[in-house]
């Protein structure tokens, strides 16, 4: 495909957009393998580039199960994949899609925004907010910050290791940590520095992107941070040294997708690669798996909402709740999705908020605790409340 201007001005890198709907409506058969979209840029014109390829593209998996076709979502849905969830501040819940890019909900209604906005950083996925109420989208294409009014840009020419951001940290010191698939940088409030992690020495690594890339990020109740790695285990930093936690140490899988800190202090750590979810005590891992409670061994994100309950977003499982004592499954039996959760958010009021491959989900804060939520599906009209 041309990107004439007349495109551009619309917003949203149109072209890649275009790639996604196209194989989010492909008929036939494609696991296992993966279909990622992007733009190539030759003598002035951009060219659409399909890769087809067996290690799954990015943080977003295929919205399908063996053997089932893929997945064409109704026109109403939010978008065809909700790869992040965040409300910010002001009040306004952010959205990240593959297909339509950033959507944002707010008293205006729901709307999507991109280039013309001054919004470039494509698929979202990843958004903080920090202490001045500015937030932080990392994406595809780069890193934006919106400052309620307009979108300022962050590439690799500002000093990013790569402009593939995966994840995105505000310590409790106010700093911003970006994990990209080139390594990690901070911010300071003027610059980004390069904050290289050490070497693995691992002898058997089979990186899907590369073993420099920052899946996850995560400060600890003692101020370590941890790095989720591709393929290298979890990474701790105490401020002046590293311990790297592999499977070797009890780690269901050195892929580490997410990480969460329990009430008890705690880490759990969930897998994109049949691994399973592990939790460390300080001491030691313990693995949970399907002979557990779990739907599939793969988990993609994971959260601790306000009653201290944990919930992993599984690839093909739905979503997962771990109240301490065991593991409950929640899922769309709609036919809308592949019950893929790619994201989740909770609100101040206890909703929960979960990007699935098909649609946006929410659950009732008046079903919790004492009845078994319910997932409601919210479209472009809503119900947004």
């Amino acid at each position: 495909f041309a990107e004439s201007p007349a495109r551009r001005e619309q917003g949203g890198r149109p072209e890649e957009l275009a790639c996604w709907r196209a194989v989010a409506q492909a008929p036939g058969h494609l696991e296992p393998f993966m279909i990622a979209c992007f733009p190539l840029r030759l003598l002035g014109w951009t060219v659409l580039g399909a890769v087809v390829a067996p290690p799954l593209w990015a943080q977003f998996p295929a919205p399908l199960a063996t053997g089932s076709p893929i997945l064409s979502t109704a026109p109403e849905q939010v978008g065809e994949y909700v790869t992040e969830v965040f409300r910010d501040r002001r009040g306004t819940l952010w959205l990240g899609t593959l297909t339509e890019g950033l959507c944002r909900h707010d008293a205006q209604g729901f709307r999507c925004v991109g280039e013309a906005d001054g919004y470039r950083s494509g698929a979202l996925r990843a958004a903080v907010e920090d202490a001045h109420g500015h937030v932080w989208f990392g994406g595809q294409s780069g890193l934006s910050r919106f400052d309620g009014k307009s979108f300022t840009y962050y590439s690799t020419t500002d000093g990013l290791p790569s402009d593939q951001i995966w994840s995105l940290l505000l310590d409790q010191h106010g700093r911003l940590w970006i994990g990209t698939v080139n390594g990690v940088a901070r911010f300071d409030g003027e610059r980004f520095l390069p904050f290289d992690l050490p070497a693995s020495t691992l002898a058997d690594v089979h990186p899907r992107f590369s073993t420099q890339l920052a899946f996850s990020l995560l400060e600890d109740r003692h101020g370590n941070i941890w790095f989720g790695t591709d393929g290298v285990g979890a990474v701790k930093y105490d401020g002046k040294s590293f311990t790297r936690y592999t499977h070797d140490d009890g780690l269901a899988s050195n892929d580490v997708s997410a990480m969460v800190e329990d009430g008890q202090g705690d880490l759990w750590f969930t897998s994109r690669m049949d691994g399973g979810i592990s939790r460390y005590d300080g001491h030691r891992f313990v693995r949970y798996t399907r002979s557990d409670g779990l739907p599939v061994d793969e988990a993609w994100v994971a959260l601790r909402d306000h009653r201290g309950h944990l919930w992993f977003g599984t690839g093909g499982g739905g979503v997962v709740r771990y109240d301490g004592r065991r593991f409950e499954v929640f899922q769309d039996d709609s036919g809308l999705t592949r019950n893929h959760v790619q994201s989740i958010f909770e609100d101040p009021d206890g909703s929960l908020w979960l990007g699935f491959s098909g649609g946006l989900f929410r659950m009732d804060p008046g079903s919790l605790p004492s009845k078994r939520p319910q997932l409601v599906n919210v479209t472009r009209a809503g119900p947004w409340r």
